[in-house]
């Protein structure tokens, strides 16, 4: 009887488990290849966040929704990157501990889910547009002799 008593006052606790425990919010590292791009973050065409130049590290929020990053630098294309939110395994624990309470807990602060730490942009260089091939130079081995045609006197 005690025990049930124990655990019935340590459910209130303990609900919200990976919000107590892996918080709401999660740091992550945006890169890029080469480094010193400039990248947008945004979720549900919201941005959330500006990482400039690149490496940076950002706190984002958690939720269920991927986020975008979006990212320039002078002299390479633009490219673009999701950064996946995935199941956060911490709600499993949940489960057992906090129950549906704890769960509901999770969902509604986002901490059920959660960010890889690091995202990797690759960049591609702009093409130069190259000139209009021309007609190859042809040099004669030999160079004939000029002939003077006309002579026009100067002043």
């Amino acid at each position: 009887m005690i025990r049930l008593l124990i655990v019935a006052g340590l459910l209130p606790v303990l609900s919200g488990c990976a919000s107590i425990v892996e918080g709401t919010d999660q740091q992550v590292t945006i890169n890029t290849t080469p480094d010193g791009a400039k990248c947008a973050l945004s979720r549900e065409g919201q941005v959330i966040g500006i990482a400039n130049p690149t490496p940076q590290t950002l706190t984002l929020s958690k939720s269920r929704k991927d986020v975008t990053v979006l990212c320039q630098k002078a002299g390479y294309k633009e490219a673009t990157a999701i950064l996946d939110s995935e199941f956060e395994s911490m709600t499993l624990g949940n489960l057992l501990i906090g129950g549906v309470i704890g769960v509901g807990v999770d969902a509604a602060t986002g901490a059920l889910n959660e960010y890889d730490n690091l995202i990797t942009v690759p960049l591609t260089p702009e093409t130069a547009v190259a000139p209009a091939p021309t007609a190859p130079l042809t040099i004669p081995s030999e160079i004939p002799e000029l002939q003077i045609i006309e002579t026009v006197p100067t002043s």
